[in-house]
């Protein structure tokens, strides 16, 4: 297998003959890696993870449909989910985007109680975590919003 993982990586000069002859074993196979292996390796798995509360408010899809392009466009899969604005569904998403490995979420915090102690655990274990629109209070953690008041009085003047 190491030399299969060498061909796909470009990790580790292979001969030519030998290159082709795996490629041609690739295509006849229809052998494609095993990402999950690879990221127990690397602890790297290529993948970003947002939580939402409710996918059918026009304001997600969009900012899902930017956060994946983003993501695609730095080699980076990106796993959206829905939070139903429920505090334990929250919960239940954060630990599954945990136990994916992913190397980042964005989050928009349910109306609910916001789950500080979990968010904190992450963010300790080194999972970068951006709040966008409700920003937590008493975690420091990256965020994006906007200033409603601001934005308002901005909207008034014009």
């Amino acid at each position: 297998m190491g030399t299969v993982s060498h061909v796909i990586t470009g990790s580790v000069p292979v001969s030519e003959e030998l290159s082709q002859k795996v490629r041609t074993a690739i295509r006849e196979l229809n052998y494609h890696p095993n990402h999950v292996a690879r990221s127990l390796k690397t602890s790297k798995t290529r993948t970003l993870g947002i939580i939402v509360p409710d996918m059918t408010i026009s304001f997600f899809p969009q900012v899902i449909r930017g956060a994946e392009t983003a993501s695609r466009k730095r080699g980076y899969s990106l796993i959206a989910v829905n939070s139903d604005d429920d505090g334990e569904r929250q919960k239940e998403l954060l630990s599954l985007l945990r136990s994916q490995r992913v190397e980042g979420i964005l989050l928009v915090i349910a109306a609910a109680p916001t789950p500080l102690n979990q968010i904190s655990r992450i963010l300790d274990a080194g999972i970068p975590v951006v709040c966008l629109d409700r920003i937590p209070d008493r975690v420091a953690v990256d965020s994006v919003s906007v200033d409603d008041l601001e934005a308002a009085e901005m909207a008034s003047v014009t």
